[in-house]
């Protein structure tokens, strides 16, 4: 009898004291979120540095109620459903007249020991202010519940035009050529121009995260989470890749992955590729961008782009967005374009050199492509 009372009793202490320290998590989140840190600490890579916002240009995200969230998405029903992924479910709703994008986070995605990180971000993202990304409105931490607000954006994303012909065939030339520069853009601000001076990293940029307003006007979406949830998923989130097959800088194949802005370089390479070629980067298994090579060095890349680009533009044209895409996927990191000379690049103000062989999984470690695959994280 004594045994079991001072079992009862250990199992109360240590609920009593589990349940303390995520009630103090809790607070030190919301505290970081009603007021902004004055320093993030540098992440493995020295990519996040001193949080410095000028007084007078600071955007304050908006910390809405889980009961107004709740009111304008129905209760989160499944008509009010946009989408979802592996991380959360997105609602549409109406905030003030204004329609909205509700990315409601899955529970076990963000434990309290990472509160206080996901305060920190939302404080990263808020101020972001740029015409080619998605505006980050505000968010609600209460309950149990984790909950960003964005600006909704009316169209589909740039991966259902790459894979429906029909609304492939509606984009013309020159508003593909627009949708890439757009791109490069918001990733060139991202990592240097952004207003609260951080080199941020989008660790996911696919066709999905890019999304179309009504007039096709670029909207990236996604950016900013990676590095907060990547540690979710795993005990050993140094080791563990993020991000979409196919799309992934070999520099990133575990067991040792190095986030990077060349990353994103690499990223959006193998985008420009997808919508200069009539094929997505799935149609090859994550190996369009050695298909794309081979048909280069043989000087039959003409044969890959999509048909109705080569009857909208000039061959050289073609043929010059082709090798800066190249550029950017190619194998050694340090070789690849940063987004300042990609701008430039798309912009014709500067020559392009001969691309070096890109980075793909090469053929002799197509077992170990099998094991990491089932190790990165899909979001």
């Amino acid at each position: 009898m004594y045994v079991i009372t001072s079992i009862v009793l250990v199992l109360i202490v240590s609920f009593s004291i589990f349940g303390m320290i995520k009630i103090r998590r809790v607070r030190r989140a919301n505290a970081v979120l009603k007021t902004p840190p004055h320093d993030l600490e540098n992440d493995e890579n020295g990519i996040i540095g001193s949080f410095e916002i000028e007084q007078n240009t600071r955007i304050e995200p908006v910390q809405y109620s889980l009961a107004t969230l709740q009111a304008v998405t129905e209760n989160f029903s499944e008509r009010k459903k946009l989408g979802g992924g592996a991380f959360g479910q997105v609602f549409e709703g109406i905030i003030d007249g204004e329609k909205v994008a509700i990315k409601k986070l899955q529970e076990d995605s963000v434990p309290s020991n990472r509160l206080l990180e996901l305060g920190k971000e939302v404080w990263l993202l808020a101020p972001l202010c740029h015409r080619n990304l998605v505006k980050l409105l505000g968010f609600c931490i209460e309950a149990g519940h984790y909950i960003l607000v964005y600006e909704f954006i009316e169209n589909k994303d740039l991966g259902r035009h790459l894979k429906d012909s029909s609304l492939r065939q509606s984009l013309d030339w020159e508003t593909q050529r627009r949708i890439i520069e757009e791109i490069a853009n918001g990733l060139c601000y991202l990592h240097y121009e952004s207003r609260n001076k951080k080199r941020i990293i989008h660790c996911d940029l696919k066709a999905e995260n890019i999304l179309l307003d009504e007039r096709n006007v670029v909207k990236i979406g996604d950016f900013g989470l990676s590095r907060i949830l990547k540690a979710t998923k795993t005990h050993e989130s140094s080791r563990v890749t993020v991000g979409t097959p196919g799309y992934i800088a070999p520099e990133l194949w575990p067991p040792t992955p190095r986030y990077s802005p060349e990353a994103d370089v690499y990223s959006f390479g193998v985008l420009l590729l997808e919508l200069i070629t009539k094929w997505t980067v799935f149609a090859y298994e994550g190996f369009l961008t050695h298909d794309v090579w081979e048909h280069w060095k043989c000087n039959a890349m003409l044969e890959m782009i999509d048909p109705y680009i080569v009857d909208d533009c000039s061959e050289d044209e073609a043929l010059r967005f082709t090798q800066i895409g190249l550029l950017c996927v190619q194998g050694d990191r340090q070789k690849r374009p940063d987004m300042k000379n990609v701008v430039n690049m798309l912009r014709g103000g500067a020559l392009l050199h001969e691309p070096s062989y890109p980075g793909y999984y090469p053929a002799e470690r197509q077992q170990q492509k099998k094991t990491w695959l089932s190790r990165i994280i899909k979001f």
